[in-house]
């Protein structure tokens, strides 16, 4: 806070201030404002001993009044600073906050698009499975038709036989034997065929399923190593602005102690002359003694 000049008054009477103005703190985060300087010291630079006869009244500096000054002055100064630093450091909590939703935000939408991607890898398999299987189906089902049109086949020469045509020596029950037989080992292999093609797809969804989640986990570990990184920016940049807060209060402090012990110099001068001319007694002129004899 800059510091008004002081009006000086008659001898013996308390030094007036004109009201002390409060800054305004910065809007935004950027760079501060010069810290006020105390420009214009406690107001007695009119009011020296150079123009000033001996016998005339000094102008009275009250040192009560000019350490109270100062030390609403420091006051002042802390309190300003202290708000800097304050809207300082919630400016960083606040780009914390900001770098924190971005990363978790764009950590979501690549996790999505990951997941889609893995999603859609594992319906292709599945669907390709799918497809073999049916194949599989369609092979038993053809195989299966022809064991049956053999074995009708073979039952038909047999009936022959029975009537005294054909081949006397086909058994029909030898050949439903033999059908139900050859059926049963189509059913087992497509069953085992199946078998083989879902495990198969349960290993690929779990490579799948591996490579998504690998994949998430380096670009979760990325996003996160970023998000610290510019955290840690934004807070290195937030203590450097309040270091220089703090030194530019320093400065002020450090001007605004000169200036007060330069007016306590001041003041001890004054005491120092009013007391040299109270105790100063005129010399008393004498008669002339030539004149008389």
């Amino acid at each position: 806070f800059w510091l008004k000049s002081l009006h000086i008054v008659p001898a013996m009477s308390v030094m007036m201030t004109t009201p002390v103005a409060r800054a305004a703190l910065p809007a935004t985060y950027g760079g501060f404002p010069s810290y006020p300087q105390v420009a214009g010291g406690f107001g007695y630079g009119a009011a020296g001993f150079g123009g000033m006869g001996m016998g005339m009244g000094y102008p009275t500096i009250d040192p009560a009044r000019v350490e109270e000054m100062k030390a609403a002055q420091a006051g002042q100064i802390v309190e300003q600073a202290q708000a800097i630093k304050a809207r300082v450091g919630h400016m960083s909590e606040h780009q914390c906050m900001l770098i924190d939703a971005r990363t978790d935000a764009e950590i979501q939408s690549l996790t999505a698009q990951i997941n889609a991607r893995r999603e859609q890898s594992k319906m292709q398999v599945t669907q390709g499975t799918q497809q073999r299987a049916f194949a599989v189906d369609q092979r038993q089902v053809q195989s299966t038709s022809q064991v049956e049109q053999q074995a009708l086949a073979m039952a038909g020469m047999a009936s022959q036989a029975h009537f005294g045509m054909g081949f006397a020596g086909v058994d029909p029950a030898r050949v439903e034997e033999m059908k139900a037989a050859q059926v049963g080992q189509i059913v087992e292999q497509a069953q085992a065929i199946k078998a083989q093609l879902s495990q198969a797809q349960e290993h690929q969804c779990m490579v799948i399923d591996t490579r998504a989640d690998q994949e998430i986990q380096v670009l979760v570990g990325q996003l996160n190593a970023r998000r610290e990184q510019s955290k840690m920016q934004a807070n290195l940049g937030g203590q450097q602005q309040a270091w220089a807060v703090d030194q530019r209060q320093a400065q002020s402090t450090t001007q605004l102690e000169q200036q007060a012990m330069a007016m306590a110099a001041q003041a001890r001068q004054q005491e120092t002359m009013r007391s040299a001319m109270g105790s100063y007694v005129p010399p008393v002129g004498g008669f002339g003694m030539g004149g008389m004899f």
